[in-house]
């Protein structure tokens, strides 16, 4: 069973899909939740789990570290679980 976080990322990844079809629920919660977050954060998550680019290349657009990246996404991901829970 993945862990909170890989379930997480594919909802995330779902309610983007499904923005473009029909809003569910999920999807508007998600979408909600993206929305709450630092304009930082927001541009980290979607870049990386919505247009699905490397982190590497995310964090070139960004002017920072991969490293620093991944940790940033990696509290946005917390912080979207904690508002969708």
């Amino acid at each position: 069973m993945p862990g909170p976080l890989v379930a997480l990322r594919r909802l995330v990844r779902r309610a983007h899909a499904a923005a473009a079809r029909q809003a569910t629920p999920d999807c508007r919660a998600v979408r909600r939740a993206l929305r709450r977050l630092p304009a930082p954060a927001r541009a980290a998550v979607t870049l990386v789990h919505l247009d699905g680019l490397p982190p590497a290349e995310a964090a070139a657009r960004l002017g920072c570290s991969e490293q620093a990246l991944k940790a940033c996404i990696n509290r946005a991901l917390i912080e979207l679980q904690r508002q969708i829970a």
